[in-house]
């Protein structure tokens, strides 16, 4: 609801919204996760996922294909999608506890699924750079894989590591 809501007035709504569903969370504990929402739609580097036109919980589904010119269907959920004129931005928000220091440290689950929505993106927007972040709401760190990873995650879906696969078919 907050990236809809004008800036100077998303802190009474999110205290008003805090209030209305706090749900037995202690005051304290509520008012740093409102601190925590207000400090991500307020980041410069995130303005376009929270930016006008931007979307919530995307629905994507296709068909990509593997290595070996196999082509599978995949389902998924974007988390924020902003769509402009000369590119793409997807981010994935992960609650991880400690998120990986760096792009070396992020789960190879956690890149394919990256690697399938933006394979997906491509396909729909061939015009366009598609730009896949990875944001850890519990320190607000974001990461933004290389896409020449994601490519070779994307190139090994299917050859060695099947099982990765299913876990990124069945990924929201």
């Amino acid at each position: 609801m907050l990236p809809e809501i004008v800036p100077d007035q998303r802190a009474p709504v999110a205290q008003a919204l805090g209030l209305a569903r706090a749900g037995g969370v202690p005051a304290d504990k509520r008012a740093s996760i409102i601190a925590d929402a207000l400090a991500l739609l307020a980041d410069p580097a995130l303005a376009a996922l929270f930016g006008p036109g931007s979307l919530a919980e995307v629905p994507i589904a296709g068909m990509i294909e593997l290595s070996q010119g196999e082509r599978r269907p995949v389902t998924g959920q974007i988390d924020r999608l902003a769509i402009s004129a000369t590119d793409i931005v997807i981010a994935d928000f992960k609650t991880t506890a400690r998120p990986p220091r760096d792009e070396a440290a992020i789960p190879e689950s956690t890149l394919a699924q990256l690697a399938v929505y933006r394979a997906l993106m491509e396909q729909i927007y061939p015009d366009r750079q598609v730009r896949a972040l990875l944001v850890y709401t519990a320190t607000l760190a974001r990461l933004e894989p290389d896409p020449k990873r994601l490519d070779a995650v994307l190139a090994r879906l299917g050859s060695d590591k099947p099982s990765t696969f299913v876990a990124v078919d069945q990924a929201s």
